[in-house]
């Protein structure tokens, strides 16, 4: 389908998507952030757990189209806004998800691109949110239900301070840094179950591997949960020996201690967790 190459070709462009260099504009909270939440100046939101963020992009000459995350694996759609003929000639790009609610809502979390301008590589948070977004809802775009087909509305940012209530097992909060170009954090909460590992870091998150079907011995998709977080990266023989062994003779997801490399951009197996 023309659009939907239209719009993959428009994304990665920028920089965003399967062409380009950033699958989205999140990672997973790893140990070494922690001292990052103390220095920084971070925005802080609640979100439905499982919910990946793709995006929303206006595409010169191709109309609106939701590209959805890769590990979503569903296709992309065209969305029916109504929005200015400006920003129809200018394009743009959001980080937005869509929610299992009835009607769906499709929820705009961040600025990527706007008219032209990479804003997520040369503004802050507070700008892109503030200033761009604040003039997209009220010079670009007017809310039509019936015609979009689902509910678009926007994200809430609260501060850390405002933080009261623990988050439960269907969310996770996401930390927003203010600089610019900085990636989201998102942090799970543990599970109430108990897993036993083979090191006692709590602040770890669990993961689990599956056998990616149809492709090599060491190829792994990485799981948090039911939530697919792409391939696994595998970089020590001696992981790559503790995960042949785990799999041989099963096909149950084996628990893994992994953690996000951010040079791949993906999540490194460190090693198989005893279960």
């Amino acid at each position: 389908m023309e659009w939907v190459a239209a719009a993959e070709e428009f994304i990665g462009k920028h920089g965003w998507g399967a062409r380009g260099h950033n699958l989205g504009i999140s990672r997973m909270f790893g140990t070494n952030d922690k001292a990052t939440l103390v220095r920084s100046n971070m925005a802080v939101a609640l979100r439905p757990r499982g919910l990946l963020s793709g995006f929303l992009a206006v595409v010169p000459g191709s109309g609106v189209v939701y590209i959805p995350p890769i590990a979503a694996k569903v296709p992309p759609q065209r969305i029916r806004l109504r929005i200015s003929d400006t920003l129809r000639t200018d394009g743009a790009i959001f980080s937005a998800y869509f929610t299992r609610d009835t009607p769906r809502r499709l929820v705009l979390e961040d600025v990527l691109v706007w008219r032209g301008e990479a804003v997520w590589k040369s503004k802050p948070f507070s700008e892109r949110w503030n200033n761009v977004m604040a003039e997209f809802v009220e010079k670009h775009f007017r809310s039509d239900d019936m015609l979009q087909e689902c509910v678009v509305c926007l994200a809430s940012y609260l501060t850390p301070q405002t933080i009261i209530d623990e988050p439960s097992e269907k969310t996770v909060l996401e930390f927003i840094p203010e600089a610019a170009g900085s990636k989201r954090l998102i942090w799970m909460p543990p599970r109430n179950t108990v897993s036993a590992t083979s090191t006692s870091d709590s602040s770890v998150p669990a993961y689990n591997i599956r056998k990616e079907a149809g492709m090599g011995p060491d190829v792994y998709a990485i799981y948090n949960d039911s939530t697919r977080l792409g391939l696994a990266l595998v970089r020590t023989l001696a992981v790559s020996k503790a995960l042949r062994l785990a799999t041989s003779n099963t096909n149950t997801p084996v628990n893994v201690r992994a953690e996000y490399n951010k040079g791949f951009d993906k999540y490194e197996v460190l090693e198989v967790v005893s279960v």
